[in-house]
């Protein structure tokens, strides 16, 4: 910051996003100079700062944030449904241990059995 450079020139001679946050530059200097939402996540922001900064729900979720991180950040299965979560590949273990109930993974077109042996009840 203090060189005279500006972040986007910085990303281009190959500086990591976590080496811009390692500057001081903050997430939304990050965001404007081009990294990607992944690199976000890779340089420790949270799913909470990536809704806080503007990113898409979509966005956040091809970043790899987990349905937990998503519901932490503040979405509802209003906004994440447990048909995407399955779509997406995410096992009913994990959609249970994020918190959300047997109500909630039943419409999404687990069967029975699949919701018991995620160990609701």
């Amino acid at each position: 910051k203090e060189v005279g450079y500006t972040l986007e020139e910085i990303r281009t001679a190959g500086y990591s996003c976590s080496d811009a946050k390692e500057l001081g530059y903050s997430l939304e200097e990050i965001k404007t100079a081009g990294y990607s939402l992944v690199e976000i996540r890779t340089a420790g922001y949270s799913c909470s700062d990536a809704k806080a900064a503007g990113y898409t729900l979509e966005g956040i979720e091809a970043a790899g944030y987990t349905p937990e991180e998503i519901r932490k950040a503040g979405y509802s299965w209003a906004d994440y449904s447990c048909s995407r979560a399955k779509a997406a590949g995410y096992k009913l273990h994990a959609i249970r241990a994020a918190g959300y109930s047997c109500f909630d993974v039943k419409p999404a077109g687990y069967t029975l059995q699949e919701i018991r042996a995620a160990g609701y009840s």
